[in-house]
């Protein structure tokens, strides 16, 4: 999932991967990642076999969202190994960013 602040920034991609890229749309004033970690939850709640056990999660964004998206998967019954979380800004207050350290 890749999160947009709106429609417009969606672009088509391509992959010589076996990829299932899906756009999401924050709503204005919704912090950065929680639009990308709800749908994710939605998805596999009503399909858990989004997210099987050999399933590979690799998360980045804001540091808030990346861990949400971390303990969704873990109690979801993904190994740690099998998580990547590479969180690389902090959200401090609206409308401001900084990089995580």
């Amino acid at each position: 999932m890749l999160e947009v602040p709106s429609a417009d920034d969606a672009r088509a991609t391509c992959s010589a991967a076996d990829v299932d890229v899906r756009w999401v749309v924050r709503a204005p004033g919704e912090a950065s990642g929680a639009a990308a970690l709800a749908h994710l939850r939605r998805l596999v709640e009503a399909d858990p076999s989004l997210l099987p056990p050999d399933a590979r999660l690799i998360a980045v964004g804001e540091t808030g969202a990346v861990a949400g998206a971390r303990h969704f998967a873990l109690s979801r019954g993904l190994e740690p190994g099998r998580v990547r979380a590479c969180p690389y800004w902090l959200l401090d207050r609206p409308g401001k960013r900084r990089r995580a350290s």
